[in-house]
């Protein structure tokens, strides 16, 4: 009797467990809206362009779960890419890392027809020098740097960044001497490194040439005003912290609509525009599902919630009339002068001798991290 009462107990208890481990199970999958069902798409992206409550929009309306690799920078993503092509089926690209020849050997070309929401793409982000036919890159998003302040506050006549970074100093106006003039810029080496040779193009050939100790020193210079390189600026503006920062478009219209002192603009060097894609790789399993997917991240109401989480610019035209910001929408692009941005694409940017350079000035120093 004392046998089967403790053979019942153990059952008893392992039934309790299992029970319970279920439940806890069903109730995290629920509160953390976990979904199995439909045909798995592998992408590639990088860290955060991604936010949950897109994914899981793309994933309710294409019934497919998505099986998100994220990458933490642009330039690792695309070293990913070339190693691991056969992994993915759809891979995120910024525009700063884009070339001819990285099309045809790790992308695959897309189905226009199976894309029909590729015509709601304005023309202003199709068809470009590193993909001129449209076979391999769906424009999915765009921004423009340029750098917010309080007119107010801090005077900046002739916006160029030669007098911001007070290249001669014998002409520096003396408002922006180093105590009244701190600067923020965005944790990028491609960037940085695109406003470095706007100050001095010789920057390239240094680059080019393993010029080490000269680029040391100009970024030792340059950045003597710099209180910090991050993406995340705001609260340093709002403190007084910084009295000039860089930004993106998108970010600086978040920032502006709660401050509408400050501007956003372009120096007279010119800001660098970017654009991500979304593209198809060699690796890719399901090409008909790859361009479903593509196909839903220009749908208006995901395209639009992916430009209000990241805090960037839509490519959509058909957008052109939505609650977006105007720094937000396909048409800011054509209210910026010709003359105040370029696409920026430059192989030395993301040169492992500039990274590894850009880590060990940038990164030890004084300076935040988004």
């Amino acid at each position: 009797m004392r046998s089967r009462f403790l053979k019942l107990v153990i059952l008893v208890a392992v039934f309790s467990f299992s029970w319970g481990a279920w439940w806890g199970i069903y109730h995290y999958e629920r509160a953390h809206h976990i979904e199995h069902h439909g045909p798995e798409i592998r992408v590639l992206a990088e860290k955060n362009f991604l936010p949950p409550a897109v994914i899981k929009m793309v994933q309710n309306q294409l019934h497919v779960h998505l099986q998100i690799t994220e990458e933490p920078t642009d330039i690792s993503l695309v070293g990913e890419l070339l190693s691991n092509k056969q992994k993915y089926d759809v891979v995120e690209l910024p525009s700063f890392v884009l070339s001819s020849f990285m099309l045809n050997r790790n992308l695959s070309p897309f189905n226009t027809d199976e894309i029909p929401r590729l015509r709601n793409v304005s023309i202003d982000f199709q068809h470009l020098g590193f993909d001129p036919d449209g076979h391999y890159l769906v424009p999915i998003s765009w921004g423009v740097s340029g750098f917010v302040f309080n007119p107010k506050q801090t005077q900046w006549s002739d916006k160029s960044l030669t007098a911001l970074f007070g290249m001669a100093v014998k002409h520096r106006p003396p408002h922006f001497h180093s105590r009244l003039a701190k600067i923020s810029l965005i944790d990028s080496p491609i960037l940085f490194f695109n406003l470095l040779e706007k100050l001095k193009p010789m920057v390239k050939s240094w680059a080019d040439t393993g010029q080490t100790a000269k680029l040391t020193k100009f970024i030792q210079q340059i950045t003597s005003d710099v209180v910090s390189f991050t993406s995340t600026p705001e609260s340093q503006l709002t403190s007084g912290q910084v009295q000039i920062a860089e930004m993106t478009n998108g970010e600086a219209a978040a920032f502006l609509k709660q401050h509408p002192n400050y501007r956003f603009v372009m120096p007279k060097e010119k800001g660098a525009l970017w654009i991500r894609f979304l593209a198809i790789s060699r690796g890719v399993k399901d090409r008909t599902l790859a361009n479903k997917l593509i196909d839903a991240f220009l749908h208006s109401n995901i395209n639009q919630k992916l430009i209000d989480l990241n805090h960037s610019a839509t490519v959509l035209s058909s957008l052109n009339n939505s609650s977006l910001s105007n720094m937000q929408k396909a048409s800011y692009i054509r209210a910026l002068p010709l003359f105040q941005y370029q696409l920026y694409v430059d192989s030395d940017a993301i040169a492992p001798n500039w990274l590894t350079l850009y880590q060990q000035t940038v990164s030890p120093g004084p300076h935040t991290q988004p």
